[in-house]
């Protein structure tokens, strides 16, 4: 497989990657705007902190979405212009560096997605829990607590 190749497969990665988390991000985000309307006191705070990571996670989506295309295209522009005297070269550095990207960029998501449903948790959880209470050293804990 030439150079061309696998850096233009590295960056398609890239692409379904960011696919896919701007999806689930996107669900995420209208879930939390419906939640707003009747949520209130700490869980409101994490709904607001839920849409406002959502947005920040969507807008950086986006620009890697566009430099992913954007190179795709410059990929495609190269082999292109390719001939049987030139042929299409892409230094090694460039095809390592993006498969590179690439694995973080599927970690970061993979990430992101993890953080989000931590997030869901710990908006789901009561809102008035009861307090712990640390037992005297001869108190038995009873089961009618």
């Amino acid at each position: 497989m030439r150079a061309i190749d696998c850096w233009e497969n590295a960056n398609a990665v890239t692409l379904i990657a960011t696919t896919v988390s701007m999806t689930l991000t996107w669900r995420w985000h209208q879930a939390n705007r419906a939640a707003q309307a009747r949520e209130r006191g700490p869980v409101l705070a994490v709904v607001r902190l839920n849409i406002l990571l959502a947005r920040l996670w969507m807008g950086l989506n986006a620009g890697v979405f566009l430099l992913g295309l954007a190179l795709i295209e410059t990929a495609r522009e190269i082999d292109r212009n390719a001939s049987a005297a030139h042929p299409a070269r892409v230094p090694g550095y460039v095809v390592w560096g993006t498969a590179f990207f690439t694995c973080l960029w599927v970690f970061a998501c993979v990430g992101v997605w993890s953080l989000r449903r931590s997030l869901d948790r710990i908006a789901a959880t009561e809102e008035e829990t009861k307090p712990l209470r640390v037992l005297a050293p001869g108190e038995r804990r009873t089961g009618g607590d």
